[in-house]
């Protein structure tokens, strides 16, 4: 193209410079870093970002005589939502649990979504019960709240279980299987009242 002619003011002909080549490079390898360790829905940490976190918080809890709270939540009635109103709403169902989650943890505590509809929280400091159940119930019960989707309201709840480090547990994957089984105990009671 000559001098002068018609061009887009972005357009860039040749190679771009090594600087610029540089700084794409960068700016791909940022986004394919946080695509592979966060949600993209949510923005929550995933199931590959919360395994190796976890694991540490635990090296360290042993090291230091710590307690920590692994939770397993699951959203009650999800496809149902999906089925009803479509994949729309279930996204805003699963941004405003990953809301809810987030905003009834401490900052230093993670949340992080392990697929579909199910989420997963570690909690510091479990040292007391009634603390635990105060957080797990605030979690559920913000869950619970209705949101607004076009000219109706969704709303989902959410089946929870806990497991405690140590006393359920040394290793990240048996406090998994174990809140994992307890939040499917608690499902199904839920599934048995209704």
């Amino acid at each position: 193209m000559r001098a002068g002619a018609d061009a887009h003011p972005d357009s860039v002909e040749g190679p771009a410079p090594p600087a610029q080549r540089d700084q794409v490079t960068q700016t791909g390898r940022r986004r394919s870093t946080q695509t592979a360790f966060n949600d993209s829905l949510t923005g929550l940490p995933n199931r590959n970002s919360f395994i190796p976190f976890a694991t540490q918080k635990l090296l360290n809890a042993e090291r230091c005589g710590e307690h920590l709270a692994l939770c397993y939540i699951d959203l009650n009635n999800f496809k149902q939502v999906n089925d009803r109103f479509g994949h729309q709403a279930g996204d805003a169902i699963l941004i405003h649990a990953a809301w809810a989650i987030k905003s009834n943890i401490r900052e230093f505590e993670i949340a992080a979504r392990m697929g579909g509809d199910e989420f997963v929280v570690l909690l510091d400091g479990a040292h007391h019960s009634s603390d635990i159940q105060r957080v797990t119930q605030e979690i559920c019960k913000a869950i619970a709240l209705a949101i607004p989707w076009k000219n109706s309201q969704i709303k989902v709840s959410a089946s929870l279980g806990v497991a405690l480090y140590p006393e359920d547990g040394e290793y990240l994957d048996e406090l998994m299987f174990k809140a994992d089984t307890a939040m499917f105990q608690s499902k199904a009671s839920i599934t048995a009242q209704g």
